[in-house]
């Protein structure tokens, strides 16, 4: 029986890599290609996700943006989705079955501001309603697709390749997008006005003790002017956690304020 810390990895882009971590060479996914079963692993899955995650930053694309994809169940549906959620967006899903107005009214209502589709005859779908859906800039095709120079319309593999290029110029910067942020405050006032003001939409962490609380998932080293560094201890007591949080009691912040101004 699996046992998962679900305070920890209490979203699903935390336990999906917390997954890739932990098994990247067990199978989780299998699918039938030309009548041959075949499987993709824990870490093909993560790499998939990652460069498509890195690919959408490349576009322009961040964190509450839409994402169609138009697609029967398939395994590049599945690893778009977690690329997308992982970066913070959000997936409209729509049937491969849908008409072209029935695609247009969900991609429009949606906001979609990129498209993946399945083969030609979804592309052909977008292509028909295109003019009309302003704020979609790009369509990534899974399959082949005639004509191939169509502007602002790419292969899979072209945009996978966006995406590996992307994580050579700016590494690491898809693991800072699903890591958890922490900010101090005195108050939920300023706390929600820093959080807007750095753009931090949904990451502001309010609470309501005496307690400034830290994500157990750190990325950020500095708030404001106060600065919180981690270090290893030699002190073997358990650490508790607390709903996914570590505690830190303002005494020890207050403490920490004074010694930084001798």
């Amino acid at each position: 029986m699996m046992n998962i810390d679900f305070n920890k990895y209490n979203t699903i882009p935390k336990l999906f890599w917390r997954q890739v971590k932990k098994f990247p060479d067990k199978t989780t996914i299998w699918y039938k290609q030309s009548g041959v079963w075949k499987s993709l692993n824990w870490s093909e899955y993560g790499t998939f996700s990652k460069e498509i995650g890195n690919a959408l930053m490349a576009s322009g694309i961040y964190k509450g943006d839409k994402i169609s994809i138009l697609s029967e169940t398939r395994p590049e549906w599945v690893m778009c989705d977690m690329g997308i959620i992982s970066s913070g967006c959000v997936t409209a899903p729509i049937y491969q079955s849908n008409t072209e107005e029935q695609v247009y009214y969900i991609a429009n209502q949606s906001d979609s501001v990129l498209a993946f589709v399945e083969d030609q005859e979804q592309l052909d779908k977008m292509l028909a309603i295109w003019d009309r859906l302003p704020n979609i800039k790009k369509i990534v095709v899974f399959d082949r697709y005639y004509p191939t120079n169509l502007p602002n319309v790419l292969s899979l593999e072209h945009f996978l390749e966006l995406g590996r290029d992307y994580e050579e110029k700016y590494p690491n910067k898809f693991e800072e997008l699903h890591e958890s942020k922490f900010m101090v405050g005195p108050n939920k006032v300023r706390i929600k006005k820093r959080a807007k003001e750095s753009m931090m939409i949904g990451l502001d962490q309010v609470h309501t003790d005496d307690l400034y609380d830290v994500d157990d998932c750190i990325e950020i080293d500095k708030v404001s002017n106060l600065y919180v560094k981690l270090e290893k201890s030699n002190n073997k007591k358990e650490l508790i956690f607390n709903i996914g949080y570590h505690p830190i009691p303002k005494s020890v912040i207050e403490e920490y304020k004074l010694s930084s101004k001798k």
